[in-house]
């Protein structure tokens, strides 16, 4: 029996009401009917106290403190949930949704990741800064009024390019290079070729096939 009451003393808490008055180390400074109390933060109480708040204590729980829930904090301040290791958030049989009324940021000091059979996204203004992109995907759909690129290399490596355009217009400052196994222009109306020197040149035939020839 005696064995039996220390157990259960043992087991006994008791919990008080009290307010935060500052950290120290690893635990809390907690103001109660009690006194001063260093307490430990639950690990169900996922907001980090501040001082100032009007928190809920549990005393006597292997001889340690705990502050089980912040009840009230000072009008103005914001809130901050942490936890000690990995956390995730899930919701197996329904949504989860973010919301704010001014920002939703995501910081990670490694990586962020992202995995969905689907992404939607609707913005008015989208800013996005890489220092390197990797891309690899099987198609690419854009619909858009304006594209405008300033690049100092442009590199691109593809098997067949198809471009259909109302009007082209394209400046070269310095030097053009093409190189082709064989190239065909096909003009509907005029072809003009105009340069301060004109070179043709061929290693067998020069062909020139017209109604008129006009040449000088």
């Amino acid at each position: 029996m005696k064995n039996l009451a220390e157990k259960q003393e043992r087991l006994f808490a008791v919990e008080e009401y009290g307010e935060v008055t500052g950290r120290k180390a690893d635990h809390y400074l907690v103001d109660t009917q009690s006194g001063i109390l260093e307490a430990h933060r639950a690990v169900t109480c996922l907001i980090e106290p501040e001082a100032g708040d009007k928190v809920l204590v549990c005393l006597g729980v292997d001889d340690r403190t705990y502050i089980l829930a912040i009840l009230e904090r000072p009008q103005g301040s914001g809130f901050e949930m942490t936890v000690t290791g990995n956390l995730t958030v899930s919701s197996p049989e329904g949504s989860l949704r973010l919301s704010a009324r001014d920002t939703v940021g995501l910081v990670s000091g490694k990586s962020v990741e992202m995995l969905s059979p689907r992404l939607n996204g609707s913005f008015k203004v989208a800013e996005i800064v890489f220092n390197k992109l990797l891309y690899a995907g099987q198609a690419i759909d854009a619909t858009v009024s304006r594209i405008k690129m300033v690049a100092q290399v442009v590199e691109l490596v593809a098997d067949r390019l198809h471009q259909v355009l109302k009007n082209s217009y394209r400046t070269v400052e310095e030097s053009e290079y093409l190189k082709a196994g064989s190239l065909h222009y096909l003009a509907g109306k005029l072809m003009a070729l105009r340069g301060r020197y004109t070179v043709i040149t061929a290693n067998k035939d020069v062909k020139i096939d017209g109604k008129h020839i006009h040449m000088g």
